[in-house]
């Protein structure tokens, strides 16, 4: 009589090290997300999914997965749509800078007001696309807004938005200013009373604003337009929620220049992976060519990874990448090929060891890239932590410092940031901290 409680015991191939591709680290050509399997569900994702959720803005470091839930989402939901505004280094705003800085006042609400007709109109052009909507004569409002909807894509529409409104404020032309502002409720208004079940219901997924960014003032008062105007949808309008994944960088940009900053920190989703979904994340990779596969927890990393007495791969590899599902898909990659060049069956210490320097190579560049916007030549900063250890005492980062403000290259190229973080305290408080 066959036990049901006894585990079927598993073959893999002698070769099975030769088979592993655990895919791309860059969602975007990463073809193995489109396989369920290699999926891991993390509470960003669950709320992404829940169209209860209020929160709406998903915020991490480059490589925490944020392409990776739209995708994941644009294949699961049809009625999810993928949008990347290309407008933030296009549309020049029309008054100064200083006139948008008070959220509160005409020109910052125009931009705001643009946005979300922006967006509404986006959602009436996928409804005429899966024929739930035709244009008649019950929609008069939506009739008037039929050549926005029907012959401009989102960064047209924005460009067209927002020239016509700024043309009926700067005249001045109150009458058709205050038009234009009530137009966005009477199109949510008359969108409502269409919307006849859940399957109208759409989610816009905004990504990838870093693509048509140029770090200038501008783009983050636009930033914080959109921003604005996806909490306002979420919080009056039941026919679509918009999604916006942003960088933590640009982020913190916004956190420096908007007077209602509050507002927007409460509609944040982090993006923070634990220890055991970062392990899935592997493991479910290492399986997916075996027909057999090996339990997940702990037991496919053990049977690929090599460890020895007094030295953990796992930790090896997990503290040193800092919990960052990119950087663990890079690291365990080079491993692997480490590996299999070397021939061997499993993913020896050796390789582990061999993959470190190229992936803190590629991981310095990565670093560099990611805050260059927001600290000018940081990259100068970061080679000269090479060779150094893991851990400082106050002490040895204040002589750290000290040999950084003489230094004739960072005087030129960092003088415009580096001083605002002499303290040791406050070069622990900028994103300098991910290499300490």
């Amino acid at each position: 009589m066959n036990n049901p409680l006894k585990q079927p015991k598993i073959h893999l191939p002698k070769d099975a090290l030769a088979k592993i591709d655990i895919g791309q680290s860059f969602a975007e050509y990463d073809l193995i997300r489109n396989i369920p399997a290699a999926f891991v569900k993390t509470p960003a994702i669950n709320a992404a999914l829940d169209s209860s959720h209020s929160k709406c803005f998903f915020v991490g470091r480059r490589g925490t997965g944020k392409t990776a839930i739209t995708y994941y989402l644009a294949t699961k939901q049809k009625t999810a749509v993928l949008l990347t505004p290309q407008i933030f280094d296009i549309i020049h705003l029309p008054c100064g800078l200083s006139e948008f800085v008070d959220t509160r006042q005409r020109p910052f609400k125009s931009l705001v007001c643009c946005f979300q007709r922006a967006l509404q109109d986006e959602v009436v052009a996928k409804w005429i696309a899966i024929n739930h909507f035709k244009f008649n004569n019950r929609t008069p409002v939506l009739n008037k807004e039929r050549n926005l909807i029907e012959n401009f894509d989102f960064d047209f529409r924005m460009m067209k938005l927002v020239e016509d409104i700024f043309d009926a404020l700067n005249k001045p032309n109150e009458k058709e200013w205050l038009r234009q502002i009530n137009r966005t409720k009477e199109i949510e208004v008359e969108m409502s009373k269409l919307r006849n079940n859940v399957p109208w219901d759409f989610k816009i997924l905004i990504d990838r604003i870093d693509e048509s960014w140029n770090g200038s003032d501008e783009a983050v008062i636009l930033l914080m337009a959109l921003m604005r105007a996806c909490i306002q949808t979420i919080a009056s309008f039941s026919s679509f929620r918009p999604l916006l994944f942003l960088r933590e960088n640009i982020f913190e940009r916004v956190r420096q220049i908007d007077n209602e900053f509050a507002r927007l920190e409460t509609a944040v989703v982090s993006l923070d992976w634990s220890k055991e979904q970062l392990l899935e994340l592997i493991e479910r990779r290492l399986n997916l060519p075996f027909y057999s596969k090996l339990p997940l927890g702990g037991a496919t990393w053990d049977y690929f990874f090599e460890s020895i007495p007094g030295q953990s791969s796992r930790s090896l590899v997990f503290d040193y990448c800092q919990d960052r599902p990119r950087d663990i898909l890079t690291y365990c990659s080079f491993a692997i090929g480490a590996a299999q060049s070397h021939k061997h069956e499993i993913i020896k210490i050796e390789d582990i060891q061999e993959a470190k320097r190229r992936f803190s190579d590629s991981r310095l560049k990565d670093l560099g890239d990611e805050y260059s916007e927001n600290y000018p030549q940081i990259q100068l900063i970061l080679n000269r932590f090479y060779g150094l250890g893991n851990e400082f005492t106050v002490c040895g980062i204040d002589a750290f410092i000290k040999k950084l403000l003489i230094d004739k290259e960072i005087q030129q190229y960092c003088a415009t940031w580096i001083y605002k973080y002499t303290p040791p305290d406050r070069l622990g408080q900028n994103h300098l901290h991910h290499l300490l």
